[in-house]
């Protein structure tokens, strides 16, 4: 069972902002531009989750 949650949607539209580049993104370029600005550091702490799980599970 996958939980997205709100970092998760900002993560995976910032992956397909990056993928698809300019033609899809144009319309919504600013609130990317937004949530890229405030994404840092929940991006580092969703990687911190992320590892944390990940280790948790390997020592099962």
């Amino acid at each position: 069972m996958v939980y997205f949650g709100p970092q998760e949607i900002i993560v995976i539209s910032i992956a397909v902002w990056l993928l698809f580049g300019d033609q899809l993104s144009r319309p919504i370029q600013p609130i990317l531009q937004y949530y890229w600005a405030g994404t840092f550091p929940l991006f580092t702490k969703l990687w911190r989750r992320i590892v944390l799980l990940s280790r948790s599970t390997l020592f099962l």
